[in-house]
This record gives structure tokens, C-alpha cells and sequence, in this order.
């Protein structure tokens, strides 16, 4: 089982006077769901490596789906910090969120992956990470990885962040919000169970976990319509039905039963022969992050995963041309995912200058 580090900042602005202050540590409640009333902040990086798949569209003469990209570049999506040379994105992105902040005068949410466990991605070649087991990779990992990234969260003192791993992310900040991977279904009860025996000792430091993110890098809907078939033995054959059967379990565990939700890549449904398909899988950008969820256990769906970033080597071809290595841009499949957005995507056309 993969377990991802999910973590949301949310800038609590009471350092930026040109918005009001919040009420004295109104966000640090954990029955409060943390991304009511703010904006997504939309991942600069990610939106440069779109340029290129405006570009591509007009150099086609289709305006719409460049239209239609500008608006991805819009959207608000996680960033991924998966090496020890990537710590300083954090303070990058924070910064770029706050002067966002303070543009627009919207409270901004600034979502991040924590994503270099040992043995990630169980030591495979092209995403296994840095750290190893056999070699002390855990106590490099929290030495050289995580006490930098928890230093630079306390930095942000302004910031409220729902955080996620464990014990290893000790030491980050009281306003911090934890949300765990619960994977995505078919995952049986029992495995589960796994994750929450480990999840009862996260409570660190006044750390708080606020839930579980489900759907993560994979293409699951949110509302099956219509119903897979090989889900059919499943009672939790969408997303939505896998958080209100778990829902039950984490709160007979005494562990809060609030989901985040991965649609990036969720909408297009029943392009898989199987569930176990996961690499690349012809796809469409699901819906946008919204927390217009239509259930009390779901805080908000997201685009944790960014559209273009290959999964590997495999998977489908397009065109007859395969997919490069992992996190490398695969130019054919992003424009791919525009093109089966459901919903579809509202276009945003360039504005002329005069």
C-alpha cells in the first residue's frame, strides 16, 4: 500500500493588512473544514508547463481547448515535494500564494504532496525516491527531509496547514491539518485498518488530523454514471460511496471522517478494462476543486495529481507514441485530458492588450 503525505496550507492571511484578521484561532477547531471560503492557489509551475499545450492547441487553430488550458493553468492543484533539493518550493510557493493574497484580497489555499518516503513507491526505478530502509533511510528521511520541511512550516506561522503522515511530521505547527491516503477502492476493509492503527498514534505535538485523501494519481469517479462493470461486487464503486463506507470505520476508531477527494484525472469513466489499471489511463480532467460536495464526509474534491505528468513508461500509446518516464511531461496526453474534460472545461481567452 502507497501511503502519500497530503498537505494543504491554508493562508490565514492575519498577517497581511489588507485583509481582516481572523478570529483568534478560529481555524484551529478540527470539526471545521478548512477549505470553506478560500481560493485554490493555482501552482505556478505547473501552469508554465501548460504554456506549451497553449501553444500546441493554436498552433492547430483550435482557440477552445487553448482557451480551455488557460483555464487549467487557473486552477488550483497540488505541488508535489518529492526530493530533498525540492524543500525550497515550499517558501516559493508560500511567497507567490501571499502576494497572490494580497492582490486579490481572497484568502488563498496552497496544497502540497509530501512525497519522499522511504522506499517509495516500494524502491521501483523510475519513482523509487532517495531514501532506503536498508540504509537508514528513515532517520536520514527525517533528518535531512522532514525537519526542514516542518521548519519551514513553522516559518509560516500566519499559515493554518492540514498536514498529513505521522510521527514523522511531529513538530510542524498547532494549526497544522493532517489528511492521510486512504488509498482508493477496491481497498478492502482489512487493509484499511492498517492505516488507521497507524493513524491513532499521529496526534503529535498538537498536529491535526483532519481526514483522509482518497483518489490520489488515480481516475476514479466521483458519481459513477454509469457503473462500471467491474465494480459490481463493490459496495463503494465511486469515490463518493468509498468515503461514506469508510466514514464508519475511522469514526468507530475515535479518527475524524473527513475526505479530500483527487478528480484531476477522473473525467472521463469506464476507459478501464480492470481497477487495477492505473498508468496513464485515457482520461479527462474530472471536476474542478470545489467544496460543493454533496456530503457531509467529503471537505473538498481536488486536483491533487497534475494532468501531464506521466505516470511511466506505460500505459497506453497515443498516436502510436508511448509515455515518457515518471513526472515527465507528456504533451500528447495533457491535451488528451482537455479534450475529455467532464465536466467540460469553461474556457478563458487571452485578453488584448491596447
Amino acid at each position: 500500500m502507497h501511503i502519500k503525505a497530503l498537505l494543504t496550507f491554508l493562508s490565514a492571511a492575519n498577517s497581511i493588512s489588507a485583509l481582516p484578521p481572523l478570529a483568534p484561532r478560529a481555524e484551529d477547531a478540527r470539526d471545521v473544514n478548512p477549505f470553506l471560503g478560500k481560493n485554490y492557489f493555482a501552482n505556478s509551475y505547473y501552469a508554465g508547463e501548460l504554456n506549451q499545450t497553449v501553444s500546441a492547441f493554436l498552433a492547430k487553430n483550435d482557440s477552445l481547448n487553448a482557451a480551455r488550458t488557460r483555464t487549467v493553468q487557473n486552477t488550483g492543484t497540488f505541488v508535489w515535494i518529492t526530493s530533498v533539493a525540492g524543500l525550497s518550493n515550499i517558501k516559493t510557493t508560500i511567497d507567490a500564494a501571499r502576494t497572490e493574497q494580497q492582490r486579490t484580497r481572497k484568502q488563498q489555499i496552497v496544497q502540497l504532496v509530501l512525497y519522499d518516503l522511504p522506499d517509495r513507491d516500494c524502491s521501483g526505478g523510475q519513482s523509487g525516491g532517495e531514501f532506503s530502509s536498508v540504509n537508514d533511510g528513515l532517520n536520514l528521511y527525517k533528518k535531512t527531509f522532514v525537519d526542514p520541511y516542518a521548519a519551514a512550516l513553522k516559518a509560516a506561522w500566519d499559515l493554518t496547514s492540514p498536514s498529513s503522515w505521522s510521527q514523522i511530521v511531529w513538530e510542524t505547527s498547532s494549526r497544522t491539518r493532517t489528511y492521510l491516503s486512504a488509498q482508493t477502492p477496491p481497498q478492502p476493509a482489512a487493509e484499511f485498518a492498517k492505516v488507521v492503527s497507524l493513524a491513532q498514534n499521529l496526534t503529535m505535538g498538537g498536529a491535526q488530523i483532519r481526514g483522509f485523501s482518497t483518489d490520489v494519481s488515480n481516475f476514479n469517479p466521483y458519481i459513477a454514471d454509469p457503473r462500471a462493470n467491474y465494480t459490481e461486487y463493490s459496495n463503494a464503486y465511486d469515490e463518493l460511496h468509498y468515503a461514506e463506507v469508510l466514514a464508519p470505520h475511522l469514526a468507530n476508531n475515535s479518527l475524524p471522517a473527513h475526505f479530500i477527494i483527487d478528480q484531476g484525472r477522473s473525467g472521463l469513466q469506464n476507459t478501464r478494462a480492470t481497477w487495477g489499471e492505473w498508468c496513464n489511463v485515457e482520461a479527462g480532467f474530472g471536476t474542478p476543486p470545489t467544496t460543493d460536495t454533496n456530503s457531509t464526509v467529503v471537505d473538498s474534491i481536488v486536483w491533487a495529481k497534475p494532468g501531464g505528468e506521466s505516470d511511466g513508461a506505460c500505459g497506453p500509446t497515443i498516436d502510436g507514441v508511448g509515455a515518457p518516464n515518471a513526472g515527465l511531461w507528456w504533451e500528447a496526453y495533457v491535451e488528451e485530458l482537455v479534450k475529455n474534460a467532464d465536466p467540460p472545461i469553461t474556457p478563458t481567452y487571452a485578453t488584448l492588450r491596447k
